[in-house]
């Protein structure tokens, strides 16, 4: 196993470490299941689960992924020059559809 594969790892699932206990920090209020209960009396999703703590660990997760691919959006030089590509045939594409016949 290649050592380099390690920190790769962590890297890619470091925004669902976070949003986990960030559900926890984000918690509190109304719980998700409004106090259901089963037929035996238990909680459908217990009493830890609620809306502020979803929303806030997934909304903490998916801004930490979309900060942890900045670097490769900026430091990728192929990346951009795909993307200046699609945006030139793009606008190729819209000016020939805007000339007058």
């Amino acid at each position: 196993m290649a050592l380099e594969a390690i920190p790769q790892a962590v890297w890619f699932f470091l925004p669902a470490f976070v949003a986990n206990p960030m559900a926890v920090v984000f918690g509190g209020g109304t719980p998700i299941d409004f106090g259901r209960t089963l037929s035996d009396g238990e909680r459908i999703f217990g009493d830890g689960k609620t809306w502020r703590g979803l929303l806030g660990g997934t909304v903490s997760g998916a801004v930490l992924g979309l900060l942890l691919s900045l670097p490769f959006e900026i430091l990728d030089p192929a990346r951009r020059g795909v993307h200046q590509a699609a945006d030139a045939q793009a606008s190729r594409r819209q000016g020939a559809s805007t000339r007058p016949i």
